[in-house]
C-alpha cells in the first residue's frame, strides 16, 4: 500500500508518473505524432539565460479523461546553462509501469541558434527493469524509459512531450490527482488543462498558490485550465514536520465526499477473496481455545513476527490487497496484506476489526484535502475490545506482547475500511511520559589519577522500547557494543570497555535496559593541586539541537512525544562539600520543557537533565522564540568543576602505567 499516496514531482531530468493502463512490457511505448485532443502550446525562448544550471521555461500538462483509456499528456522546455546542466539534464528519464500503462512519445529535440535538432531515435531508446522503492521492499514492476540525447552543449533548449496512456482499474475509473504548481526552481510558464465530460464535473482545491482555475464548456466537455507565468521558486527549509505541505499543488477529485472513498475502500478489501484456507481455519480453532485477550495478543504477535513485509504490488494489487489464506500459507505482505489477514482472524474469534487507511505524511492534516484515494499511502487494523478502541500496525515488530503494554498506532486521522463509513476518524495520541528514555551514568573514581569506573545504564519504555528493540535485533549485539565504544571514544579519548553490554527485556511491561562499563582515564586534569572534570548530558544535546535553518518561514518539526532522563553522578574519592554549589534551572514554552538540576549527597555529585516535548511542531511565528530557549537550554549541556588541594600518592604513576599495560593486552586478546 506504499504506492497509494504518489505524488506527481517533477523535475528537469526525472518524471514520475504512476498512471495505470492495461498493455504487456512488449508494447510498452511506441513514437506517434501529438495527439489532436491537446491545446498545443510554444515556449518562448525570448528569457534571458540565468545564473542557474538551467532555466524551465515550459511545463505542460493536458489531462483527457473522456476517452476509452485516461491519457496524461506533458510537454517540457528548459535551456541548459553550464557544464553542469549538460551533465545532469541530457537524458529523459520516465517511471511507468508497462503492467496497465503506454508510454507514446512524441518529439524530442535540441533548439540550437534557430535550428531544431531532432534528437528522437529508437536506438537511443532503452527500457530498464527499476524498482524505486525495492529498499523498502516493494515491487510493483516499473520501467523506466530512458532516452540519451546526443550532441547536448551549453546554451541548447531541450524540448519534450510525450503521453501516458491508461489507467488501473482498482481505481474504478476515479480522478484523484496532485498537480505540481512550482518547484525548486522558477518556471517561465506554466499551464495546466483537464477535459472531462459534462456530466462529470471535478472538485478541486489550491494548496499554497493564489493560481486561478478557469472553467469552460466545449459541447460535451468540460475544460478545466490554469496559467502561470514566471512561477517563484520554492525553498523547503529543512526539519519540517512531514504533513507541512511546501510546495503549490492543485488537487483534483471526482469524489463527493469521504463516504464514497469509504465506499470505494471498503470496496476493494471485500473484492480480496477471504476464503479460508484449512491451515488458516486450524490456526483460528486454536486462538479460539485461548482467553479472548490471549487470543488477541496471539494473533497480533503473528500478524507482526510470523508474516514478513515484503509488498509483491503487482497490477491491482498496487491496491488491492491478496487473500488472507495467501498470506498466512505464504508468509509474507505488504501492510494492506498483514491488515486483513488481522483483522480477519480477529473477526474470526468475535473481535470486531477493520483494515484503516492512514498518511504517514499528511496524518492530522489530511482533512484539509479533498476527499480522495490517493492521500493515504499505508493501512493498519483497528479493534474493539473489552470496552477500548485500538489501533495496531501489523508491519510493527518488536513492540511488546501484552495489550497493556503494546504502543498504539498514531497517525492522526485515517478512514476506517467498513461499511456506513463516512468520515475520517481520530486517532488518540501518545503523551510524553508514555515513551520514556531514562539515563543514570555513574562514575566512580577511587582517587583523581587512576582510570574511573563509567557505567551507563539506559532504561526505555513504551515506544522508545520499540525503537531499541529493533535496533537490536537489526544490527547484533556485537555492533551495536562496537557502535557505542566507538561513539564514546569519540567523546573522550582513552577509554576502554569492561564486559560486554548487557541487555534486559520484558516485553510484556514493554521496558528494554542497556547496560555499559568502561574505564575513563582521562576523567581528571590535575593541573598542580587542582583536579578539574566535567559532565556532558550527550543524549539531552541530540533533542535539543538547533535546526539547520533558523530563519524559518515554515513550520519547524519536533521530535515525537517523549520524555528524556539524563542522569551523570560522581561518586568522589572523599566528602567535598558541594551543597553551596547546588542549583535547579527550568526552561519552558508551549513546545518543550527542559529543566536541569546540580545536587550533592554522600560523597555524591549528581547532575540531571529532563527533556519533555510537548508539542510536534512549532508554528512559524513562534520558531524565533524557540529557538531562543533551545540557546538557553543549550548552555547546560555541560557542568564542569575542579577541586583543590589535590594531593599525589607515590603509587599513582605505577597504577597508571599497570592499567595501561592490561588494556593493551585486552585489545590484543580481542584482535
Amino acid at each position: 500500500m506504499a504506492s497509494m499516496y504518489v505524488k506527481r514531482i517533477i523535475s528537469a531530468l526525472l518524471v514520475y508518473s504512476v498512471l495505470f493502463g492495461s498493455v504487456h512490457a512488449a508494447d510498452a511505448w511506441k513514437i506517434a505524432p501529438e495527439p489532436s485532443w491537446i491545446t498545443p502550446i510554444t515556449a518562448s525562448l525570448d528569457r534571458a539565460p540565468s545564473t542557474e544550471t538551467i532555466d524551465y521555461l515550459l511545463s505542460d500538462t493536458q489531462v483527457n479523461l473522456t476517452l476509452s483509456e485516461r491519457n496524461l499528456y506533458r510537454h517540457f522546455t528548459y535551456r541548459i546553462n553550464d557544464s553542469l546542466g549538460v551533465e545532469e539534464n541530457s537524458d529523459i528519464e520516465i517511471v511507468f509501469n508497462p503492467d496497465f500503462e503506454k508510454v507514446v512519445f512524441h518529439h524530442a529535440n535540441i533548439l540550437r541558434e534557430g535550428k531544431v535538432i531532432e534528437r528522437l531515435n529508437v536506438q537511443d531508446i532503452r527500457l530498464i527493469d527499476l524498482e524505486p522503492e525495492a529498499a523498502s521492499r516493494i515491487y510493483s514492476g516499473h520501467k523506466q524509459m530512458t532516452l540519451w540525447l546526443k550532441g547536448v552543449s551549453q546554451g541548447d533548449v531541450i524540448d519534450y512531450s510525450y503521453t501516458l496512456q491508461g489507467q488501473n482499474p482498482v481505481f474504478d475509473g476515479h480522478f484523484n490527482f496532485f498537480f505540481d504548481l512550482g518547484w525548486a526552481i522558477s518556471v517561465e510558464h506554466l499551464s495546466l488543462r483537464i477535459v472531462t465530460d459534462k456530466g462529470k464535473p471535478l472538485a478541486h482545491k489550491f494548496i499554497n498558490s493564489d493560481a486561478e482555475l478557469i472553467e469552460t464548456m466545449h459541447g460535451e466537455h468540460r475544460v478545466y485550465s490554469v496559467s502561470m507565468q514566471h512561477t517563484q521558486m520554492v525553498h523547503q527549509e529543512g526539519d519540517n514536520p512531514s504533513w507541512e505541505v511546501v510546495y503549490p499543488y492543485l488537487q483534483v477529485s471526482d469524489f463527493s465526499s469521504w463516504q464514497e472513498v469509504g465506499e470505494w475502500a471498503v470496496n476493494l478489501f471485500d473484492r480480496a477473496d477471504t476464503s479460508l484456507s484449512q491451515d488458516l481455519i486450524d490456526y483460528i480453532a486454536d486462538l479460539k481455545t485461548l482467553p479472548k485477550k490471549q487470543a488477541i495478543e496471539k494473533a497480533l504477535s503473528f500478524s507482526q513476527e510470523k508474516v514478513r513485509y515484503l509488498g509483491i504490488e503487482i497490477s491491482e494489487n498496487s491496491h488491492l490487497p491478496h487473500s488472507p489464506s495467501e498470506v498466512f500459507a505464504n508468509r509474507y505482505g505488504d501492510c494492506k496484506d498483514k491488515s486483513l489477514l488481522l483483522a480477519t482472524m480477529l473477526n474470526a474469534i468475535d473481535v470486531q476489526a477493520a483494515p484503516v487507511l492512514v498518511s504517514t505524511e499528511s496524518r492530522h492534516t489530511i482533512a484539509q484535502f479533498l476527499p480522495a484515494y490517493n492521500l493515504f499511502n499505508h493501512v493498519i487494523t483497528t479493534f474493539d475490545f473489552d470496552g477500548k478502541r485500538y489501533w495496531v500496525d501489523p508491519t510493527m515488530s518488536h513492540q511488546a506482547l501484552t495489550l497493556e503494554a503494546i504502543s498504539q498506532a498514531e497517525f492522526g486521522m485515517g478512514l476506517i475500511a467498513k461499511k456506513g463509513s463516512d468520515q475520517l476518524t481520530m486517532m488518540p495520541a501518545s503523551q510524553a511520559h508514555q515513551n520514556l528514555i531514562r539515563i543514570r551514568q555513574q562514575y566512580k573514581a577511587a582517587d583523581y589519577a587512576s582510570p574511573v569506573e563509567w557505567q551507563i545504564s539506559t532504561t526505555y519504555s513504551g515506544r522508545e522500547a520499540d525503537y531499541m528493540r529493533y535496533r537490536i535485533a537489526s544490527v547484533g549485539r556485537q555492533r551495536l557494543e562496537k557502535e557505542y565504544f566507538n561513539y564514546y571514544s569519540q567523546l573522550f579519548a582513552g577509554i576502554d570497555k569492561i564486559g560486554s553490554i548487557e541487555v534486559q527485556d520484558d516485553r510484556h511491561t514493554n521496558q528494554l535496559v542497556v547496560t555499559e562499563n568502561y574505564l575513563h582515564p582521562n576523567f581528571w586534569t590535575v593541573d598542580g593541586s587542582a583536579a578539574r572534570f566535567s559532565f556532558y548530558t550527550d543524549v539531552i544535546d541530540s533533542y535539543i539541537k538547533l535546526p539547520t535553518q533558523v530563519n524559518r518561514n515554515q513550520y519547524l518539526g519536533l521530535y515525537g512525544q517523549v520524555q528524556v532522563h539524563q542522569q551523570l553522578e560522581l561518586v568522589l574519592p572523599e566528602h567535598i562539600d558541594f551543597s553551596t554549589t547546588a542549583e535547579r534551572t527550568v526552561l519552558e514554552n508551549d513546545f518543550i520543557r527542559f529543566e536541569t538540576e546540580l545536587s550533592y549527597e554522600h560523597r555524591r555529585l549528581i547532575y540531571r537533565s529532563d527533556y519533555e516535548t510537548k508539542q510536534r511542531f512549532v508554528p512559524p511565528e513562534q520558531v524565533s522564540e524557540h529557538i531562543a530557549l533551545l540557546r538557553k537550554a543549550r548552555k547546560f549541556l555541560e557542568y564542569g568543576n575542579s577541586i583543590t588541594h589535590v594531593t599525589s600518592e607515590p603509587s599513582y604513576g605505577s597504577m597508571s602505567k599497570l592499567v595501561h599495560y592490561i588494556q593493551q593486552q585486552q585489545r590484543k586478546t580481542a584482535l
